[in-house]
Formats: C-alpha cells, structure tokens, sequence
C-alpha cells in the first residue's frame, strides 16, 4: 500500500472523537421532544378529562378524542424513542392523575377513576408500541425510498 492510499483510508475512515458527541447530541434531542411530546400530551389529557362537557358534546365524543390524543401522542413518542416505547405510559399523566382523585372520592369515584385508567394509558402504550414497530421495521424508509429508473 502507498502512502497516498494509506492517507486516502485514513480520511476517510470515521473519527471518534467526532462521532460520539453527535451520538449524545441525538440521545439529548430524543430526550427532549420525548419530555415535551409527554407534558403537552398529559396536559392536553388532563384538560379533556377534568373541563365540562361543552353544549351538544357527548361523553362517547370526549372519550374518543381522548383515547386518540394519547394514543397520537404515544405514536410519537414510540417513533422517537423506539427502545423505550414502554415509558410512552408517562403521556398519559394527565389521566393518570385524574384517576387518583376520582380513586381518593371514595367507592362512588372508583367507576370513573377505572374508566379514566383504561382510557388514558392503554392507548398511550399501544401508540408508543406501534411507533417501535414502525421505527424497527423500517416502514417509514420503505415508504419513502426512491426509486431507480
């Protein structure tokens, strides 16, 4: 081998020194939308579950936007956070939280607190499920691959 081609294999073999800050900068990032991606989506969880119903709302309707926000929401927890999908249950802390105060209402709260429960976490764990999956499989790349000519 010449010293050109050794020089050659050299620049262009990887730097580690360069690498492993742009891998923390990356488990940083994922960290951070993962946090505020948790927060927007209990508060969002925790205003649909604790406001009135509005005039002509439904109790089926309100359920149905809520098991869809957390079940949005730990979709995209699970695509960023593929290996940790199972703490996508933190974005339903909204929920979780109005469960314990029906819970702490005594017997005549434990019906509510039992529905909030399922209608919160459950879903919020399937999406962050299904967002490992798609991210694990590669589904995302293979919709989006280009094609040759």
């Amino acid at each position: 081998m010449t010293l050109k081609q050794e020089e050659e294999r050299e620049s262009s073999a990887p730097n580690p020194q360069t690498t492993v800050p742009k891998r923390r900068l990356w488990t940083t990032l994922k960290a951070i939308i993962s946090g505020v991606v948790a927060l927007l989506a209990g508060f969002f969880g925790f205003l649909l579950l604790f406001a009135d119903l509005g005039p002509g709302e439904t109790f089926f309707s309100r359920y149905t936007i809520t098991v869809l926000l957390h079940l949005v929401f730990g979709f995209i927890f699970g695509l960023v956070n593929a290996r940790a999908w199972p703490v996508s249950g933190l974005v339903a802390w909204g929920g979780i939280l109005m469960a314990v105060r029906g819970a702490l209402d005594g017997p005549r709260g434990w019906p509510d607190a039992l529905t909030v429960m399922g209608l919160a976490p459950l879903p919020a764990l399937g999406g962050g499920y299904l967002g490992a999956i798609v991210v694990r499989r590669r589904v995302l790349q293979r919709l989006f691959r280009r094609r040759s000519q």
